[in-house]
């Protein structure tokens, strides 16, 4: 996780919503590791599991708050028509990254979405805290 992301999680003092960034962030950092290295290993097949299925029980609870930050994001140059995240969650396994460059795209509208959504959310905290 960035540290700027970090900062900001520390700020709005949520677990829950550490706990699913947090996901997103180890899912970004396998994604990239599979790709990269074009095997994805047994821990990392096991691994992926996990996160997945942490992330699909979460998920649904964030979808429709997300939705309009990721809808603003580009995937591949271009906007992004469909949710970037239920892609992520649509490779059910982790070879399903490997030399996959459509889905390595959708990871920069992830990161976006999750990151405007945070800021937003930690400037609401600070409205209501003055």
């Amino acid at each position: 996780m960035n540290p700027i992301t970090q900062k900001i999680l520390v700020d709005l003092d949520d677990p829950t919503l550490t706990e699913f960034v947090g996901g997103w962030g180890a899912l970004e950092q396998l994604v990239i590791i599979v790709y990269r290295g074009s095997k994805a290993r047994r821990t990392l097949v096991r691994k992926h599991r996990q996160i997945r299925r942490q992330l699909q029980e979460q998920y649904p609870d964030y979808a429709e708050v997300l939705a309009p930050y990721w809808a603003q994001a580009t995937i591949g140059g271009e906007p992004a028509s469909e949710d970037p995240f239920e892609a992520l969650l649509a490779v059910e396994n982790a070879r399903g990254f490997i030399d996959n460059w459509a889905i390595m795209q959708t990871l920069p509208a992830v990161r976006q979405a999750i990151n405007e959504w945070l800021v937003d959310r930690l400037a609401a905290k600070r409205g209501a805290d003055h």
